[in-house]
Order: C-alpha cells, then sequence, then structure tokens
C-alpha cells in the first residue's frame, strides 16, 4: 500500500501507546488524581465501630463471636467478616492516626486503577484508554471512604486482571484462590469473585462447545473456581461465614427492604429514586445521569463488538447485567458498577478498533498474528497531538486537584465533610461530645441517634471498655448481622414516642435491669421536630446535661443529651439550659 509524505504506517502494537514513557507520562498524573480524590476527611460513622473491633482483636487475639456493643443485643451471635479489614486500619490508625487510613485508603484506590490500566495497556492507546475511564472516575470517587468495600473494590480489580491475562497466562488462575482468602476475611462481597469468574467460566464453556477450543484453560479454570469457592471457608466461622452474605441479603430484601432504606439511604436504589422524583429527575441530577449515560454507553458499545466479531461474549454480557442489577438496587454499588463498566467499555473499545483495522486490511481475526501485524495509515502528526493533548489536560486536570487540596476546597458544594485534606477533625463526628460521654464517672447505656446510628459507632469507639467500671453500651448501631430487626425498627420508633407517648418510649428505652439510658439526640432532630424537643423539656424526670455549641451555619452537626434527674443528681452533674435549642428551634 502506497502512502504519501503526510502519511505515516503503524501497526497494532506501536498504536497501543504502551512503550516506554509515553504510557507512563499519562496514566501516572491520572492515578495521582485518583489518589487526590480519596484525600478527604472521615465521613462516616461506621469507621470508628471498625477501629475499636480491630483494637479488641488486636489486644485480646481472638475474633469476636458475640455481640459486644449494644445492651439491647447481649451476647448475641456476630457473624465479623470485617475483622482483617478491622485489624489493618486499626493498626494503621494507631501508628498514623487519620492521615494514615486515608493515605492508605487513597493509595488502595489508585492501585485498584492500574490494575485495571494495565488490562488494556498492549490493545488500547493511553489516551483513550483515560478516555475510556474519566466518567467512571467521577462515579468512583463519589464513593470512596475508608469501609471494608475499599478491599473488595481492589479485589474486583484483581479478579479482571487475572482474568483478563489468562489467555495468554493461565498459571495466573491459581491467583484466584489466595485472592478469595483475604477477601473472604475483610468483607462478605467476597461472593462478587463468585459471579465474575462464574461469568467467565460460562463464557469459556461456550466457546469450548462451540468451537472445539480453549479445552485445557476451560479445565484449569473450573479447576481454580472450584478451589476459589472453597475456599470461601477459610474464614473464623466457616460455612456459617461463606453463607453469611446469603443470610444478610434475605435479611435486607423483600418488605424490610423499605424500612432498611429509610435507617441507611445508601441502601435505596434507583428505583426508589425514580418513584420518590419522576423519571424525568435522571436528567436533572448529575449522578444519576452519569450512571445511566455509561450505562448505554457500555451497551452500545458492547453491541457494537458483538457485530464487529461475530461472536456473542456472554462473558462482558452477564457482567453488564449483573452490575446494573447491584447499581439499580442500591446506590453504594455505584463504585462497583463503575469498576466494571469501565472494564468492560476499554475492552470493548479495544476489540472494535482490532476489527474494524482487521476489516479494512481485508482480513478477519484468524488472519492476524503476532508476526504480521496489520497496518493502517495516519496522519503522521495525529498520534503525538493526540498525545500531547491528552498530557496537557491529564496535568492540568491534577493541578487543579492539587490546589484544591492545598486550600481545603469543597470537592463536592454543599457537602461540608468532603474537603481534600488529611484529618478526621470535622464536626461531623462531634468527637467532643462522646469525649463528654466517656468522662461520665458511671456505667451508662446510651440511645445515640444523630445521623442516623453514626454517632453510636464514634460512642463505641470513645466509651466502650470492658474492663473499666465505667463502660457503656449503645442502644443499637449500624451492624445489621448483630442488631435485630426489633431494636431497629424500636430504635427508629422512640423519637416519635417521645413526642406523643412518653411512657411507651421509656418502655423500649430500658436495659434488662430496668435502667433508662442517656439520651443523645442530634439537635438537627430536636429543631426540625419542635414537639419532641418540648416534650423533653416539659417532662419532669429528663433533665439536660450537654448541648453542642454551635453556630447559625453549624446548628446540625451538634447534638444535646438527656439524663433522668435522679441519675444526674446522683452523678453531680450540672444541669444545662435548652434556651440555644429552643430559640434556633424557633427560628428555623
Amino acid at each position: 500500500m502506497a502512502h504519501d509524505s503526510s502519511q505515516i504506517s503503524v501497526d497494532l502494537h506501536a498504536l497501543s501507546d504502551s512503550r516506554g514513557f509515553r504510557w507512563w507520562g499519562l496514566v501516572l498524573p491520572f492515578l495521582a488524581i485518583v489518589f487526590l480524590f480519596g484525600c478527604y476527611a472521615l465521613v462516616n460513622g461506621d469507621i470508628w465501630w471498625h477501629l475499636k473491633t480491630g483494637e479488641l482483636i488486636l489486644e485480646q487475639r481472638r475474633i469476636p463471636t458475640e455481640n459486644l456493643f449494644t445492651y439491647t443485643n447481649p451476647n448475641s451471635s456476630w457473624i465479623d467478616l470485617h475483622w482483617g479489614f478491622q485489624c489493618f486500619v486499626a493498626f494503621v490508625y494507631n501508628y498514623f492516626g487519620a492521615f494514615g487510613l486515608i493515605f492508605s485508603k487513597s493509595l488502595i484506590g489508585a492501585l485498584t486503577f492500574l490494575l485495571l490500566l494495565l488490562t488494556a495497556r498492549n490493545s488500547l492507546p493511553g489516551w483513550l484508554t483515560l478516555l475510556c475511564w474519566s466518567p467512571f472516575l467521577a462515579i468512583f470517587a463519589a464513593r470512596y471512604h475508608v469501609r471494608p468495600e475499599m478491599f473488595s473494590l481492589l479485589f474486583v480489580a484483581c479478579t479482571l486482571w487475572v482474568l483478563h491475562h489468562s489467555g495468554q497466562r493461565p498459571a495466573l488462575l491459581w491467583l484466584l484462590v489466595p485472592i478469595q482468602i483475604a477477601w473472604v476475611n475483610v468483607q462478605g462481597l467476597f461472593v462478587l469473585q463468585h459471579l465474575l469468574v462464574g461469568a467467565f467460566l460460562l463464557q469459556q464453556l461456550s466457546t469450548f462447545l462451540v468451537q472445539r477450543r480453549n479445552g485445557q484453560l476451560l479445565r484449569r479454570l473450573l479447576l481454580a473456581f472450584i478451589l476459589s469457592t472453597m475456599a470461601s471457608l477459610i474464614n473464623p466461622y466457616g460455612l456459617q461465614g461463606a453463607l453469611f452474605p446469603l443470610e444478610l441479603m434475605g435479611k435486607m430484601s423483600g418488605e424490610l427492604r423499605v424500612f432498611f432504606q429509610s435507617l441507611a439511604g445508601e441502601t435505596s436504589g434507583i428505583s426508589e429514586f425514580i418513584d420518590r422524583y419522576g423519571i424525568l429527575a435522571i436528567t436533572k441530577n448529575s449522578s444519576t445521569l452519569t450512571l445511566f449515560g455509561t450505562a448505554l454507553v457500555v451497551v452500545i458499545s458492547q453491541l457494537a463488538s458483538t457485530i464487529y466479531r461475530r461472536k456473542l461474549d456472554l462473558y462482558h454480557w452477564a457482567l453488564i447485567g449483573g452490575f446494573a442489577y447491584l447499581a439499580w438496587q442500591m446506590n453504594r454499588n455505584s463504585n462497583l458498577f463503575a469498576l466494571v463498566y469501565g472494564y468492560i467499555l476499554c475492552s470493548n473499545a479495544a476489540n472494535i478498533i482490532r476489527f474494524y483495522r482487521l476489516s479494512r486490511q481485508g482480513g478477519g481475526e484468524a488472519t492476524s498474528s503476532s508476526s504480521t501485524s496489520p497496518q493502517v495509515s495516519l496522519p503522521k502528526y495525529l498520534l503525538p497531538s493526540v498525545q500531547l493533548a491528552t498530557f496537557f489536560i491529564v496535568s492540568g486536570i491534577l493541578g487543579v486537584t492539587i490546589n484544591d487540596a492545598l486550600n481545603h476546597r469543597e470537592q463536592n458544594p454543599g457537602q461540608r465533610p468532603r474537603r481534600i485534606y488529611f484529618t478526621e477533625q470535622h464536626p461531623w463526628y462531634n468527637n467532643c461530645a462522646a469525649q463528654f460521654i466517656s468522662d461520665i464517672p458511671a456505667p451508662l447505656n446510651v440511645y445515640a441517634r444523630h445521623q442516623g446510628t453514626g454517632f453510636a459507632g464514634v460512642v463505641i469507639y470513645y466509651c466502650f471498655d470492658e474492663q473499666s467500671k465505667n463502660n457503656k453500651r449503645v442502644y443499637a448501631d449500624a451492624r445489621l448481622e448483630t442488631n435485630s430487626l426489633k431494636v431497629l425498627q424500636d430504635f427508629e420508633a422512640i423519637p416519635s414516642l417521645l413526642e406523643h407517648d412518653m411512657p411507651a418510649a421509656e418502655a423500649l428505652l430500658v436495659d434488662e435491669h430496668g435502667q433508662l439510658p442517656l439520651l443523645v439526640l442530634g439537635n438537627d432532630d430536636l429543631m426540625r421536630r419542635p414537639r419532641l424537643l418540648q416534650s423533653l423539656i416539659d417532662s419532669e424526670r429528663w433533665q439536660c446535661i450537654y448541648v453542642s455549641e454551635f453556630t447559625a451555619r453549624s446548628w446540625d452537626l451538634g447534638v444535646s443529651m438527656f439524663m433522668t434527674a435522679a441519675k444526674r443528681k446522683s452523678l453531680g452533674l450540672p444541669r444545662v439550659s435548652v434556651e440555644p435549642l429552643t430559640r434556633s428551634a424557633f427560628q428555623q
């Protein structure tokens, strides 16, 4: 084929832009952006009971099997599949504080993306790889917390990387076993490996039955799948632990789904969003619009790939359906959606480009080989220009991100905790209030309702100490595996009962000895529900002992505490005026 002076011939391997500094020059700034997107203050209450559990495991050298932290479910069974994560964060926090937790989370996030970027290194230009991944990074960054799922995200990437390269290096499949052993001991989402490997196994089985090839890969994959499934049993709870995700799924489905959504908004899905706001609201919400837009692009790319290859990719279609279902059911699964759909889009883009070039050369898939790469003519300066433009764009975004980090600018305007910096000292947690409870010189039960059950986790961290005579337990926390449905329903009902039927509320609050707990209520609840505040003021039994300091902009971040008059007097605690609350509530 003849070419004029303004054209160059580029083979597939060269076009992949995978050699030397060119690829890394694009990828490293992108990974730096991924890292910095994770550098914001801790914003979930669950981290505190995870930290306390990790500290107890490291101190006592044993993994818990019974509930420790709540007085409403004493000694109930506790299957704590998060124990590996908890030991990790407790160790890091003890030596490096919140900085270490945030740094570790951001580093794991960057490593997750690196593994997925490497799957496309030899098949897709670097600039196009980053273009494909950019919208999925935006989805991923919306839920980028120090939680057990940060390891699940890494293990999803590891599994995809292993499966992607297993065709050329089948021995990599044995890595699925140690991945699963680690996964089952950090979070219940280890079942996702079964989904990923099962879908890949289905594809290989189909290929073998239709084309009678890849038999050796199929046998090795089947054995690896069986071994990794058996590896799920390698946890402190054996078969009970391996089956626990099914139990938890049943607990949160069916008629109970609505209740758990009211308890934890992250368990709501797109269907609830549409029911609440209407189908057109999708176009007005950036998060849902990005989800639907990227899903549409991936489905179109899969259809195009199927048409070009004339081959039904059961593996990709199964992942598209499975992870779309997860994102549809719960918005907390959006980052899983982002990783899997980003991987599929890059794979499809590589397939489409490859088969398009082959068709332009008049050949098919069977004609291609590593020794005779097909040629395609492109403008001489097109690729260097695109690569250079991509480098400057990525570097520019990196510069803006670094500037935001240095100036503590909000990553998501209107969500105060999402600032880019390394600290946990944010009023969202109200550490001072938890420390005040810890300093009360008596064993106490605590009904803590602020940010749902979030503040209960902070109370657990500061106040739970079985070795102390002043040990304190909470009414309920965020652990669905230990709190019974009745306790959680009572937890939700108590504020309303305090408004209308104080004796009924007190009947739910008492412990097995008939003792009433310390009431800790968020100021946002009290100000938005003036009847609740007035009921406590009018009560002869309850008296206020603590009101967080707050301003007109921070009133919703504080808490107030109420104790029975007899208990307050016996402890010699001063009574505190609720006048700041009543004045602010009247102004709301």
